[in-house]
């Protein structure tokens, strides 16, 4: 075996896990066990994880298939402005990735559906949103970044679909997935000041308004389920109000570090810290659920930290 073969060898796995942003996976099946756990407290049930877990895993298997159809759409644009990325540096074949990509998504609807037909409905959903994205929606200014936040949003949804499509409906449900849509679409701007040609120094007067959008989003949607009292019959504990606090303040130190001159590095930096943020506000939504919800909110809290030290060795962006 060459030399040339031999790091190859040794680098196409960690290309992979670059392309999946390997940090970020640990922020997705929070969103569907967030939704079925406001919805089950609306309704004062349990929750039956038989039939939620695959809601969980068929997120995180669209949400991958989004990363490799992103990059692969992504491929000519990435060989002038980030020719490092997996793709336009040869360690992963485009052919490669698209076909990942379809396999995900048809293994996230076969996991839907074991959830049963209304998940499997919002799971189509879902997909197309994520495919419409990366082909078309990621180039028009705000219904891209809107389409963007409304796949996170029907994530949460998709979870709280095993409950019926009356959980739909819920006030916790629906403030929950309004403020996940509305952060990720502000985290998405923002995003799009990373690359070279963005000249984000040139924008630094511009985008003020729009650096404070994503804690924006997330205090008020923490406010209105706390102070509002939508979420159960059981008054939001102490361990609740600490995770909300760290899910207010985390958005708002790294967009903060923004103010002034921001870079393409840094933006890249901040964008990946902001999208680990979530493990963050899930853990929050998952808390307000009551007793069912503190397991699931200290399972993430406990991953927050290994998504931070993940996200040293992949980017997040």
């Amino acid at each position: 075996m060459k030399c040339d073969d031999q790091i190859n060898t040794v680098s196409r796995p960690r290309a992979w896990f670059a392309l999946f942003r390997l940090p970020n996976l640990l922020t997705v099946p929070g969103d569907p066990a967030a939704g079925v756990l406001l919805a089950a407290g609306a309704y004062g049930m349990t929750v039956d994880w038989a039939r939620a877990w695959p809601c969980l895993a068929a997120a995180l298997c669209l949400y991958m298939a989004g990363l490799v159809s992103n990059d692969y759409f992504d491929r000519d644009l990435d060989a002038m402005e980030r020719p490092e990325r997996p793709i336009p540096s040869g360690l992963i074949r485009p052919a490669a990735a698209l076909a990942v990509g379809l396999i995900l998504t048809v293994a996230g609807l076969a996991l839907a559906a074991c959830a049963g037909r209304l998940a499997l409905l919002i799971a189509a959903l879902l997909a197309m949103s994520v495919w419409a994205y990366n082909i078309r929606l990621k180039h028009v200014p705000v219904l891209g970044p809107l389409a963007m936040g409304l796949c996170r949003g029907l994530s949460l949804l998709m979870g709280a679909s095993v409950l019926g499509s009356e959980a739909l409906f819920r006030t916790p449900v629906l403030l929950a997935a309004g403020g996940l849509l509305l952060y990720i679409a502000a985290v998405t701007m923002i995003a799009r000041l990373e690359t070279a040609s963005a000249n984000p120094a040139n924008k630094a007067g511009r985008i003020g308004l729009l650096l404070w959008m994503p804690p924006f989003a997330i205090w008020m949607m923490l406010a209105a389920l706390i102070l509002g009292g939508f979420a159960i019959p059981l008054r939001p504990s102490g361990f609740t109000y600490m995770l909300a606090g760290m899910a207010a303040v985390w958005p708002a130190i790294w967009c903060g570090l923004l103010m002034g001159t921001p870079t393409p590095s840094s933006v890249g930096q901040s964008i990946g810290a902001l999208i680990r943020g979530l493990i963050l506000v899930q853990a929050a939504l998952c808390a307000m659920a009551g007793h069912p919800g503190d397991l699931p909110g200290l399972c993430l809290l406990a991953a927050f930290p290994l998504a931070s030290w993940l996200g040293r060795c992949f980017a997040g962006s």
